[in-house]
């Protein structure tokens, strides 16, 4: 048998504090003293690492990992999925490091080749830019 419930009490709102009482939430000077894990500075080494990360996500060059099929038919390859996407770019993973692209590249076959591409923010998501000369095979 379900368990009915009595809501005539009205809704939840904020808990009604004693005086003398404390908040749970923080308070506006909290974490400030020497004790406090937030307020330790920051060692050279790691202002160097955020500064690593912040540019590495200001770069917009990315690689692509392609096998073209044709000159209108080219498959961008999803390493999450394990599958191809067909003449869609923004289906493929995008590889902040050429050299994890590589290793990729390596496991899947000769006929994959990395594509730089330029990337642009389209609503929140990083989109990839082709231009031209990416969109066709390089002739050898």
């Amino acid at each position: 048998m379900r368990k009915k419930h009595d809501f005539s009490k009205g809704v939840r709102g904020p808990a009604v504090r004693t005086s003398g009482q404390k908040s749970r939430r923080g308070s506006p000077d909290h974490g400030i003293g020497p004790d406090e894990p937030g307020d330790w500075p920051l060692t050279p080494a790691q202002i160097r690492e955020i500064d690593r990360r912040v540019a590495d996500l200001d770069d917009p060059v990315r690689y692509l990992l392609v096998s073209w099929m044709g000159p209108h038919c080219s498959l961008y390859y999803n390493v999450s999925d394990d599958v191809y996407a067909m003449n869609d770019p923004g289906a493929g993973t995008l590889f902040k490091r050429r050299k994890v692209a590589e290793s990729i590249k390596r496991a899947l076959g000769r006929r994959i080749q990395i594509v730089e591409c330029r990337t642009r923010q389209r609503k929140g998501a990083r989109v990839p830019v082709l231009s031209s000369l990416d969109k066709h095979p390089k002739k050898r």
